[in-house]
């Protein structure tokens, strides 16, 4: 009798375990979920300051260069944003910054808008470096 019952004791703990371990594992992957899709709608947010016209369909289209509901599909199905459309945007933020760095160098820029340039260059080459720091820390976890 003594046996029995510490037999479905050992077998309670070993489910209560596996039960304790499983959530603490989903809730670890929709932290990281939400994170990671918390970084790509605080970039979104940042470059909509400069272009408040910037849709998120846009964004998707033009700086990730996915289908204009991507981010969509990926928030209603719980899935994370693939690395290459990471890289992708990676790219296209440096493009951009390299873009207004352009810009600057170019002798027939007006004074006027030296700054604005100047403001718009730093913040995509601040945004591209923190996709590539993402995706650095990606690739070693």
């Amino acid at each position: 009798m003594k046996l029995n019952k510490m037999r479905i004791e050992s077998e309670n703990c070993e489910l209560f375990s596996r039960v304790v371990l499983n959530f603490w594992s989903r809730l670890y992957f929709n932290l990281q979920w939400l994170k990671l899709h918390r970084f790509v709608d605080d970039i979104y947010q940042t470059i909509r300051e400069l272009e408040p016209e910037l849709s998120v369909s846009r964004f998707c289209t033009d700086y990730l260069d996915t289908s204009r509901s991507y981010l969509h599909n990926k928030k209603t199905t719980g899935r994370e944003v693939s690395t290459d459309v990471l890289l992708t945007l990676y790219g296209n933020l440096k493009q951009s910054a390299k873009t207004f760095h352009l810009l600057l160098d170019d002798k027939s820029t007006s004074q006027h808008w030296v700054a604005h340039f100047e403001r718009r260059a730093s913040v995509f080459e601040d945004l591209a470096s923190s996709v590539l720091s993402d995706l650095t820390s990606r690739t070693l976890h």
